[in-house]
């Protein structure tokens, strides 16, 4: 029987989605482990051909995948090896959705995740954010993430200026406009600059 260890990749692996790998890793043709009977390699992350399996998560790209380690069992009669994968408990990563830990009590959250690695993702706006950062400490889980991403909130002024007209997107010369607006001596600077820019 040929066994053959090893920590590198085969060209068209699939690497997981956190995995760091070097700039200039090890990559094997398939048709050179031809020759060998059972191929196990440790730098595959994901299960897939040659994967020897792995004893935890490395990421949040790998949490739905099942941890564990494969077996090989040699027939010496048919000359092959019968494969079985042995599960192992490890620690969970899971990503939940902003809404969802601002919508759900701290004590259920707490009790699904405490032994888990948590990732909050989502979008929220800004005046919400500090309610999410609330939660998030109050929840006293000891690997959590915060992915949580602002939403910007931005308003521009149109039409003669008096907010009548609301669009989404401030430029540059409104903004000093507004701000300018009715302070001492502004109104001429800012008039003559956005004439100049015109």
């Amino acid at each position: 029987m040929n066994v053959l260890v090893g920590h590198f990749s085969v060209a068209g692996s699939r690497y997981s989605k956190d995995q760091y790998v070097p700039p200039f890793d090890i990559q094997v043709r398939e048709e050179y482990l031809e020759r060998f009977d059972v191929v196990m390699l440790g730098h595959l992350h994901e299960p897939q051909k040659y994967y020897s399996g792995t004893i935890a998560r490395g990421g949040f790209g790998e949490e739905s995948m099942e941890v564990g380690f494969k077996v090989h069992d040699w027939d010496s009669e048919t000359r092959t090896a019968k494969e079985q994968f042995i599960k192992l408990p490890a620690r969970d990563f899971v990503t939940i959705d902003v809404k969802t830990l601002l919508e759900t009590d701290p004590e259920s959250l707490r009790a699904m995740y405490l032994e888990s690695v948590l990732r909050v993702k989502g979008s929220v706006k800004r005046h919400e954010y500090d309610a999410v950062s609330r939660k998030i400490r109050s929840l006293g889980i000891p690997y959590l993430k915060n992915a949580v991403e602002v939403e910007p909130e931005l308003a521009r002024l149109s039409g003669n200026g008096n907010g009548a007209d609301v669009a989404e997107e401030l430029s540059i010369a409104e903004a000093v406009r507004l701000w300018g607006k009715g302070r001492d001596g502004m109104d001429k600077v800012i008039d003559g600059s956005s004439k100049r820019q015109s």
